[in-house]
């Protein structure tokens, strides 16, 4: 996909940052512990300062910050 091409490149270009593809989050506290499952099945703790949750409206860690989801149609 190219918006992911392009995101990943962009992301690539900022060293002092740790990017983890390939994670499924299971949950995430305020405090930024995050407990996510890697493809293979295994469970890996991690812990973070800021979160990106690229996962849409089903979003995992947006129900777990409280964030509402607002529907509305698009043009």
């Amino acid at each position: 996909y190219e918006t992911e091409r392009v995101l990943r490149a962009r992301a690539a270009e900022f060293p002092g940052i740790t990017h983890l593809y390939g994670l499924t989050a299971e949950s995430v506290s305020p405090e930024g512990h995050i407990v996510a499952t890697t493809r293979d099945g295994s469970r890996r703790e991690v812990r973070a300062r800021y979160v990106v949750g690229c996962d849409g409206a089903r979003s995992l860690l947006r129900e777990q910050a409280g964030i509402a989801l607002r529907r509305t149609d698009h043009d």
